[in-house]
């Protein structure tokens, strides 16, 4: 596949934009030739590119000026998906618009993330203050009578009275995975 160039959009024709997601100097300036390939900085795995115009730096993402170059404007409220699910391919062919939940759904059903539509129950959480064990035994010990009040249990177990309650209301800990 040959390499073409165009004029990056915004870019007041001092960049181009290849057909693969390249940026370089299309005019010399002070410091750089013409034709210079510009290096990308990485946010998230996308491809960003920080471009100076004077005394004046924008920040250009490889992917959304790839397509706006090639294709045509990306109408409001839509995003580039990236086909094959590899953010920082930015072949003009490899990118497509759609909605955010479009998007969301496509790195599911095709590229096959791990939807979690609920945070991980119990201990899979990360942020579970309880194991099973001890979500156990406070039911256990509020069922014989042992805590007056929820905050004495709460304080006991150095959690909070919220903890408790959702726990004794069957809100959280529920049944082990």
């Amino acid at each position: 596949m040959t390499e073409v160039w165009l004029p990056l959009p915004n870019g007041d024709g001092r960049y181009e934009i290849s057909s693969i997601g390249r940026v370089r100097r299309a005019t010399a300036s002070n410091s750089y030739r013409a034709g210079r390939i510009c290096k990308p900085a990485y946010l998230r795995g996308y491809a960003r590119y920080r471009l100076s115009f004077g005394d004046k730096c924008r920040m250009f993402n490889a992917h959304r000026s790839a397509y706006e170059a090639f294709v045509g404007p990306i109408p409001e409220g839509m995003q580039i998906n990236h086909k094959n699910g590899i953010k920082d391919d930015n072949r003009v062919e490899n990118l497509e618009v759609m909605t955010a939940s479009e998007n969301t759904a496509h790195a599911y059903r095709v590229l096959g993330l791990p939807g979690r539509k609920y945070p991980q129950p119990g201990e899979e959480n990360g942020r579970a203050k309880l194991t099973w064990e001890l979500a156990k035994t406070i039911r256990s010990e509020f069922a014989q009578g042992k805590w007056s009040s929820q905050q004495a249990c709460a304080d006991a177990y150095g959690l909070n009275q919220t903890n408790i309650s959702r726990l004794l209301r069957g809100d959280t800990w529920k049944t082990p995975a």
